[in-house]
């Protein structure tokens, strides 16, 4: 049993922290790591607010997938909006991409089928 997946466009979106290193050098570790946390939590909510996946935390950056890139320019605003009053800046880029479509097939049909032939 063969199964085509469509393709449909998504959106991927890159946000990180303007100078988090230089930030720990100037406030200390306990003072930035708060500073930090904030900011993610801040961004994850932007995030959820449009029905964005986050995909990845990594340090001081967050990876994300949308249904449309729609929906990641709308978190870019909400996010930049958020940070408004913030002490920290945030950069954030996106992209939207159409993922190659790929043909699924059932595995216990095809080895089924193969032992059949060699019967």
């Amino acid at each position: 049993m063969d199964t085509e997946v469509k393709s449909t466009e998504i959106a991927i979106l890159f946000a990180d922290i303007v100078g988090s290193t230089r930030l720990y050098q100037d406030v200390g570790d306990a003072e930035a790591h708060r500073l930090v946390v904030s900011c993610l939590d801040t961004m994850r909510e932007a995030v959820e607010s449009v029905g964005g996946t986050l995909l990845r935390t990594v340090g001081d950056a967050v990876l994300v997938k949308f249904d449309s890139s729609d929906d990641a320019f709308l978190a870019a605003i909400k996010m930049q909006e958020l940070q408004e009053h913030s002490e920290l800046a945030i950069r954030i880029g996106f992209t939207g991409v159409k993922p190659y479509p790929i043909r699924v097939t059932s595995m216990v049909t095809r080895s089924t089928s193969l032992r059949a032939s060699q019967d």
